[in-house]
C-alpha cells in the first residue's frame, strides 16, 4: 500500500491540472480509494512513509488549478 501512495504523490505532481488527478487510477483505484483504504495493517515504517507520500501528493494537489 506504502508503494501505491508513492505512485499517487509522484503522479500528482506529474498532473499538469486537477481533472488529471480526477480520473486517475493507481492499481485500478482511484486516489480517493486509496485515501479512504485502512492502514491498520501497515507496519509503522510503512505507515510513516505513505504519510510522507500523502504529504508530498497534497502539496503537487494544492498547486493545480
Amino acid at each position: 500500500m506504502a508503494a501505491a501512495i508513492a505512485e499517487i504523490a509522484e503522479l500528482g505532481c506529474a498532473c499538469k491540472d486537477k481533472k488529471c488527478l480526477l480520473i486517475a487510477q493507481i492499481r485500478g483505484k482511484s486516489i480517493a480509494q486509496w485515501r479512504m483504504a485502512s492502514t491498520a495493517q501497515m507496519t509503522a515504517e510503512e505507515l510513516e512513509a505513505a504519510n510522507a507520500s500523502w504529504r508530498k501528493y497534497s502539496e503537487c494537489e494544492s498547486q493545480k488549478k
